[in-house]
């Protein structure tokens, strides 16, 4: 079954120098109610970067942190997905309900990124003990520093 799915931005990303603000639109605002209880959320962006059909269809690649390794796409957290649908945990630093405004310490994409759902980070549900990963590529951290990660080109 080849079904077609409706997703509506519910906002950007904005990259400002060092600040990044992740900007509400208007008629999602009122969900940002209760949001100044975490400390972080799981943010949703569509990776636009690759929204082109040549990469929806490239089912492997070589990932920038273990370049001699092929995977496919599936093992892997690039956006480029059959639908470019990426996750990044978020520090939060600040929030302006009013406004729409929600500033946080990092996130692995770029000024201007359509953003697909925000959720409260809940650590019962987001975080796994004891996960295994591969052990080639760069040495990752067990977890996200508060200063975020960086952005490959």
């Amino acid at each position: 079954m080849n079904e077609s799915m409706k997703i509506n931005a519910v906002g950007e990303v904005k990259r400002e120098g060092e600040v990044i603000t992740l900007i509400i639109y208007p008629q999602y605002k009122a969900a940002m109610k209760g949001l100044d209880m975490f400390s972080h959320i799981s943010v949703l962006w569509w990776g636009n970067r690759s929204h082109v059909e040549e990469h929806r269809t490239k089912m492997t690649l070589n990932p920038p942190y273990a370049e001699d390794v092929t995977l496919g796409l599936f093992a892997t957290r690039a956006e480029y997905h059959p639908n470019p649908i990426c996750l990044t945990a978020c520090p939060i630093i600040n929030i302006n309900e009013e406004k729409g405004e929600i500033q946080i310490a990092n996130i692995d994409a770029d000024d201007k990124t359509p953003l697909v759902d925000i959720k409260g980070y809940y650590p019962v549900f987001d975080r796994v003990d004891g996960a295994k990963i591969p052990d080639w590529g760069w040495p990752m951290p067990d977890a996200v520093p508060e200063t975020g990660v960086e952005i490959w080109e």
